[in-house]
C-alpha cells in the first residue's frame, strides 16, 4: 500500500514537471516567434510593431434603402500608419452583409479611387473603376502605406441611370469597407 502511494505521489510530481517544462516551452516559442530583430551583440532584444488604423469620414456602415437609379452614393474613409520605421501593408475588405440582389447587378458599380499625403513611390494606393458590387465580401485590393502617413479613399456606389427603377424599390443594401493588416 505504501509503495502504490509513493508511486502515485512520483507520477503526480513527475507529470507536473512535465507540464510545467512544457508550459516553459510554449511561453519561450511564443516569445521568440514575435522577436523581429536581435541586435549583434545578441544582449538587447528589439521587438517593431505597426499600429495602423482606419478613420471613417462618414459613417462606419454602408446603409442604403429607396435606392434610385442614376444617383451616385460616396463614402470617405482614410488608412492610416502611426509608426515611425514600418512601412504597412494593408488589404481592404469590402464586407457585404445584406446584398442587393442574390445575384450580381451590373447596374449596381463601385470605384474606389486614393490618394497619399506622400508621394514616396513605396506608397501602392488602392484604384478600382466601375466594378459590379459582389454579393458577398471580397478583397478589393491591397495596398502600402509608409510610416507617419495617411491615404485618403473615396467610395462610390451607383445605380446606372438606364436602370428599370422597379426592381430597386424595398431593396436595401448594406455593408462596410475594413482594414486588414497583411503581415506577408
Amino acid at each position: 500500500m505504501k509503495e502504490k502511494k509513493k508511486d502515485n505521489k512520483f507520477n503526480l510530481l513527475f507529470s507536473l514537471i512535465v507540464l510545467l517544462g512544457v508550459f516553459i516551452m510554449l511561453v519561450a516559442c511564443t516569445y521568440s516567434y514575435y522577436v523581429k530583430e536581435i541586435k549583434k551583440d545578441n544582449k538587447d532584444v528589439t521587438i517593431n510593431t505597426i499600429t495602423m488604423s482606419m478613420q471613417y469620414f462618414n459613417q462606419e456602415n454602408i446603409e442604403l434603402s429607396n435606392l434610385k437609379p442614376g444617383v451616385t452614393y460616396k463614402y470617405n474613409f482614410s488608412v492610416n500608419n502611426y509608426s515611425e520605421d514600418i512601412i504597412g501593408k494593408y488589404k481592404l475588405i469590402f464586407d457585404i452583409e445584406t446584398p442587393l440582389n442574390n445575384n450580381i447587378d451590373e447596374d449596381f458599380t463601385y470605384s474606389l479611387e486614393s490618394t497619399s499625403d506622400s508621394n514616396d513611390k513605396t506608397n501602392s494606393l488602392i484604384y478600382k473603376t466601375n466594378m459590379s458590387v459582389p454579393t458577398q465580401s471580397l478583397v478589393i485590393g491591397s495596398g502600402t502605406i509608409t510610416p507617419n502617413n495617411k491615404q485618403y479613399y473615396t467610395l462610390t456606389l451607383n445605380i446606372k441611370n438606364n436602370s428599370d427603377i422597379q426592381k430597386y424599390i424595398g431593396k436595401v443594401f448594406v455593408a462596410k469597407i475594413y482594414l486588414k493588416i497583411d503581415n506577408n
